[in-house]
C-alpha cells in the first residue's frame, strides 16, 4: 500500500526576483520531506552554479558527492566540510524559457541524528552540455529541521521559479480515518489557529482545515495555522486523512476576524540577563512589533539603548540612524556597516528606581523576500525632572525572511525587563 506525501507550502517568485527561497516553520511529526522545485537563474552566463540549500539557517555545516552527465560524458566530484548543492540551473544567455526541474529529498528529517539529503535534477537547454545531476548531501545536524532556503548561487532566480515542500506520512494507512472532535477556532490577526482533538487510533497520516472559500492547510497535529480575511466570518472544516480516504469533523467552527495583534511570545525576565531572544518567529503574519519595558543594571546615572540583531547575523550588515532629545537640546548620530541596529531604550540602575523605559520597535514586511528589512524604534524614558526619547531606524541589507530577534542590553538587562513580539496582520 502506497504513503502519500502532502503538500505543505509553495512559493513562486515574483517579478523581482530572489536570491533565496525560505520556508519557515516546517512541521514536525512527518517522516520524510519531499521538495519539488524548476528553478532559473538571471545570472550573465548560460548557466548558474553553486546552487545550494540550507536547513536551519546553518551554514557550511555540509558535505556532497555527485555524479553527472552532459549526455556527452560522465563526471563526478566531492567537498566537504562546505555549502550544500543542487547542481547547475539555467541562466541568461541559456535557451529562453527552460527551467531546471529536480527533487530534493531528506528522510527522517526530524531525527536526532545527522541528515542526508538526496537530490536529482536536470537542467536541459536543447545544446550539448545539458547536465542531469544525482547527489548525496550530508546534513551535519542532530537538531529537526525547521527551516530550509534554496539559495541561487550566481544572481537570483527569476519570476515564475518554483519550488514546493512536501511532508510524508509516517506509517502505512491500514483502515479509513476516524473524524476528529472538539474543533475550536481562536482569531490571530489575520489567521485563525484551528485546534482540534484527534481521535483515539484514528489512522490519521494528516490533518487538514478546509475553509468555506475551499483553501485547505495541511498541517501533523492540533493546532493548524489557516489563513482568514479580516471583517469576514470563516467556517472551517476539520479533516483526519490517510491515503484511503479522510474523515471531517462533526462541527464546522467559524470566527469573524477583528483582531489586528496576534500575541507570538513574551519575555519576562525573573533576573538579570542578556541577550533576550525570539527565534522560530511564524511567518504567517505581514509585520512585526516589539513592546519593551527594559532597564539595565549598570550603576551609573547614563542610558544605554539596546541593539537588534536578526537571525543571528552580526556581520556588518547594518545602518542605523537616530535622533534624540532631552527636552533642552536634540542631538543626533548614526552608524553605517554596523554589527546591529539601534533597539529600544534601558535606564541604567543609576536612575531613579522602578523606572523601566518604554519601547515600540516595528519591522515591516518582515517575511518578503524582495526587499531588505526595516525597523522603526519609538523609545524613552521620563523619571519627573529628566527624561529622553529617542527615534531610532535601521536596515538589515537581506533579503532573508526574519526567523529570530536578538536584543542585547548595554551590560545586563534587570529582573523585570519585558519583551513582548506580536505579529500584525
Amino acid at each position: 500500500m502506497s504513503v502519500s506525501y502532502y503538500p505543505l507550502f509553495t512559493q513562486t517568485v515574483g517579478a523581482a526576483g530572489a536570491s533565496t527561497i525560505t520556508f519557515n516553520n516546517i512541521p514536525q511529526g512527518y517522516q520524510d520531506l519531499k521538495i519539488e522545485y524548476s528553478l532559473r537563474s538571471n545570472a550573465a552566463s548560460s548557466t548558474a552554479d553553486g546552487n545550494n540549500f540550507v536547513v536551519n539557517g546553518l551554514a557550511n555545516i555540509y558535505s556532497w558527492t555527485q555524479v553527472y552527465s552532459t549526455g556527452a560524458g560522465l563526471g563526478g566530484n566531492n567537498l566537504a566540510n562546505s555549502t550544500s548543492y543542487l547542481g547547475v540551473v539555467p541562466a541568461a544567455t541559456g535557451t529562453a524559457n527552460i527551467f531546471s526541474v529536480g527533487t530534493l529529498e531528506i528522510p527522517n528529517y526530524t531525527g536526532g541524528t545527522y541528515k542526508q539529503g538526496f537530490v536529482n535534477s536536470v537542467s536541459e537547454n536543447n545544446t550539448v552540455g545539458a547536465t542531469a545531476h544525482l547527489i548525496s548531501n550530508l546534513i551535519k545536524t542532530t537538531s529537526p529541521i525547521t527551516s530550509l532556503s534554496l539559495v541561487c548561487g550566481n544572481g537570483s532566480f527569476v519570476q515564475y521559479s518554483t519550488v514546493t515542500i512536501y511532508a510524508r506520512a509516517a506509517q502505512y494507512s491500514t483502515a479509513l480515518p476516524v473524524s476528529p472532535s472538539n474543533p475550536l477556532v481562536v482569531d490571530q490577526a489575520g489567521f485563525a489557529a484551528v485546534s482540534f482533538t484527534p481521535s483515539s487510533s484514528d489512522n490519521a497520516t494528516t490533518y487538514a482545515v478546509t475553509d468555506n472559500n475551499s483553501v485547505t492547510t495541511y498541517g501533523a497535529s492540533s493546532p493548524i495555522i489557516a489563513p482568514v480575511t479580516l471583517g469576514s466570518a470563516t467556517t472551517y472544516t476539520v479533516k483526519a486523512i490517510n491515503s484511503l480516504g479522510s474523515a471531517s469533523a462533526a462541527i464546522n467552527p467559524s470566527v469573524t476576524s477583528s483582531n489586528s495583534f496576534a500575541s507570538i511570545a513574551t519575555v519576562t525576565l525573573a533576573s538579570a540577563a542578556s541577550p533576550i531572544v525570539f527565534t522560530n518567529i511564524p511567518q504567517n503574519y505581514t509585520h512585526l512589533q516589539l513592546r519593551t519595558s527594559l532597564r539595565n543594571t549598570n550603576s551609573g546615572a547614563t542610558e544605554s539603548f539596546s541593539v537588534i540583531i536578526l537571525n543571528g547575523d552580526a556581520g556588518a550588515n547594518y545602518s542605523t540612524h537616530s535622533v534624540f532629545s532631552n527636552g533642552a537640546s536634540i542631538t543626533s548620530f548614526n552608524a553605517v556597516s554596523a554589527t546591529s541596529m539601534y533597539g529600544p531604550e534601558a535606564p541604567n540602575d543609576g536612575r531613579t528606581a522602578s523606572i523601566f523605559a518604554g519601547g515600540i520597535v516595528d519591522l515591516l514586511d518582515y517575511s518578503n523576500t524582495l526587499k531588505y528589512k526595516t525597523s522603526k524604534v519609538f523609545t524613552g524614558f521620563d523619571d519627573n525632572g529628566f527624561g529622553y526619547v529617542f527615534m531610532h531606524s535601521g536596515t538589515w541589507y537581506s533579503f532573508a525572511p526574519v526567523t529570530a530577534i536578538q536584543i542585547n542590553s548595554g551590560s545586563t538587562f534587570k529582573a523585570g525587563s519585558t519583551i513582548a513580539l506580536y505579529g500584525i496582520a
